[in-house]
């Protein structure tokens, strides 16, 4: 599972570092998790985006779920 991967582990890791340096709080609201598909990058960006609290951005860690998460934000 993508979420326990390693690599996922480091980048959210990493993700929610630079928020904190940038002086906000990084909240598990805006954290979606996709397996490394297309599918999976489509279905967290349109929960994402349809979400009451809009991100202002989206931050996607592998390019098969980029390819997914593109379509969503048109």
């Amino acid at each position: 599972m993508p979420a326990r991967a390693s690599t996922a582990a480091e980048r959210l890791t990493g993700y929610r570092a630079a928020l904190r340096r940038a002086g906000r709080e990084p909240t598990a609201e805006l954290v979606r998790h996709a397996d490394f598909r297309h599918e999976g990058g489509y279905a967290a960006a349109v929960e994402l985006l349809r979400s009451r609290r809009r991100p202002d951005a989206l931050f996607v860690t592998h390019h098969l779920v980029t390819l997914g998460a593109l379509p969503a934000t048109a």
